[in-house]
């Protein structure tokens, strides 16, 4: 586990450095920068209303005497997708933009909850 974490902590940076020489060779510095302050503020938004959506949820899961189990699971994806939205780079940006599709959030959080149920 551990050299696959030092593996990641290696291959993401070289593979973001690789991607911004590419989209900077073909639509330039200021825009490729642009695009990474962009990115960082529209998620910001989505994830702000994606989040106080899923509290939302969460209260009226605790509220009919269930546990939130897919509401913690679905928010730490929304987690996942704020660290990886703020971290400058392309690669990163397109993950934490899919897990912003609810679909496939709670595709994401059901497999995990199978999973853990185990």
């Amino acid at each position: 586990m551990g050299l696959m974490l030092f593996s990641l902590m290696i291959a993401i940076p070289v593979l973001e450095i690789g991607v911004f020489i590419v989209v900077g060779r073909y639509i330039g510095l200021w825009p490729t920068l642009a695009g990474i302050f962009l990115t960082a503020l529209i998620g910001s938004a989505i994830i702000r209303h994606q989040g106080l959506a899923m509290i939302k949820k969460a209260r009226q899961t605790i509220d009919a005497g269930e546990a939130p189990v897919r509401e913690v699971v679905e928010g730490a994806a929304l987690l996942i997708a704020g660290i990886m939205l703020l971290t400058p780079g392309f690669v990163t940006d397109t993950v934490g933009f899919l897990l912003l599709v609810p679909s496939l959030r709670q595709t994401i959080a059901a497999t995990m909850i199978a999973q853990a149920m185990r």
